[in-house]
């Protein structure tokens, strides 16, 4: 288990080493990630990228705990939707945690949010 606040500060992330699956959670997935505390988050996001880079780790996907993106870039699903069906994979390269990274660094745009083609940065704090 992974401590990984930011979303929220009970969350936790696990990894199967059998798999090679690292379970995120609401913390990274193919949708909103709502950040409510920029530190905690952004010092998550460092701890996951330092786990999977650790030698011998191999970390071969990065799994959310749901879908809310369309396969069109940079667009979610509204809440509350029902019917998804052209919805993006769950299963996510585990090179989206320096993606993540990254944008914590970008420009807020006017409405709180940084829009990436696989994720949505949503302040909330």
């Amino acid at each position: 288990m992974i401590p990984g606040p930011g979303h929220e500060p009970s969350a936790v992330v696990f990894f199967d080493r059998e798999t090679g699956s690292l379970f995120t959670g609401d913390t990274v997935c193919p949708g909103r990630l709502y950040i409510r505390e920029r530190a905690a988050f952004r010092a998550t996001i460092d701890r996951l990228i330092a786990f999977r880079d650790t030698d011998g780790r191999r970390v071969k996907v990065v799994r959310g705990s749901h879908v809310e993106m369309s396969t069109t870039p940079g667009h979610d699903y509204p809440a509350g939707t029902v019917d998804q069906s052209d919805e993006a994979p769950l299963d996510l390269p585990p090179a989206i945690l320096d993606e993540v990274r990254q944008a914590l660094d970008a420009e807020i745009d006017p409405s709180g949010n940084v829009v990436r083609d696989r994720f949505i940065l949503s302040y909330k704090d």
